[in-house]
């Protein structure tokens, strides 16, 4: 798989501590390319803020993480302000091979001078999550992983780098992991091979019984597909429990 990474001087790799600068051996997606073994380019960029325009990303690139939005902040736009930015960025692209990650958390340090500053990085990853789920791409959000970040408060440690990947790293897995053709998929392995159909949606609906304490009536939503059978399934266990329900189809 070839992963594109977009982003600013964290995706490329700035280190601070020299007086003019310099670029860490191994920033975050070379490192992320190790741990994998995917095909992964650097595309990022010292004091890249979110493009006006669209962005043309390469047509070979299976998956593009896009990581901006540090550069915006610090030159004092408001977190609402970026995410539209980053709406318009994305209008025309295929958005299935899009990542978009938000930026970890800022500290105070010699660039951020003030808790606000790190009380809007905190934000932005509210109003990305929000971006994504109307734009229908995925999102990571890294605010829990507490990524070393360097003097300044801006920019990832050599260590902050590995940390990043590894988190990354995981939660790109489990992102190509958990989809709609994997978990049809995984189905039809295990009715094959395992639990009958009716059994697996027994067990389905009767995780979701002992889930919840159920009071008065409840109305159950049941698609058309296997999830429906599960609808149906939950409403015979309420039924047997005496637990009034109805189902809509």
């Amino acid at each position: 798989m070839t992963i594109l990474c977009y982003g600013d001087s964290n995706t490329f790799g700035y280190d601070p501590r020299g007086y003019f600068g310099g670029r860490y051996d191994g920033p975050w997606p070379e490192l992320l390319g190790e741990l994998t073994g995917w095909q992964v380019r650097n595309n990022g960029s010292c004091g890249r803020r979110v493009p006006l325009r669209e962005t043309v990303f390469p047509k070979d690139a299976d998956r593009v993480l896009v990581m901006l939005g540090t550069n915006d902040l610090l030159n004092g736009d408001e977190p609402c302000t970026i995410a539209q930015k980053l709406e318009r960025l994305f209008s025309d692209h295929d958005r299935s091979r899009i990542t978009l990650i938000a930026p970890p958390p800022l500290c105070r340090g010699e660039w951020v001078p003030s808790d606000d500053l790190v009380r809007r990085s905190v934000e932005l990853a509210e109003e990305y999550r929000k971006a994504a789920q109307r734009l229908g791409v995925r999102f990571i959000d890294p605010g829990e992983w507490n990524i070393q970040l360097c003097y300044d408060g801006v920019h990832f440690t050599e260590l902050g780098h590995r940390e990043f990947a590894e988190h990354l790293a995981w939660e790109l897995r489990a992102l190509d992991c958990i989809s709609v053709a994997n978990m049809r998929d995984s189905d039809a392995y295990t009715i094959t091979n395992f639990v009958p159909s009716l059994e697996l949606m027994h067990r389905a609906a009767m995780g979701v019984f002992l889930a919840h304490d159920w009071q008065g009536r409840t109305a159950i939503m049941a698609g058309s597909g296997n999830n429906g059978g599960d609808g149906f399934a939950l409403a015979c266990i309420l039924q047997e429990r005496g637990f009034e329900s109805v189902v809509f189809t």
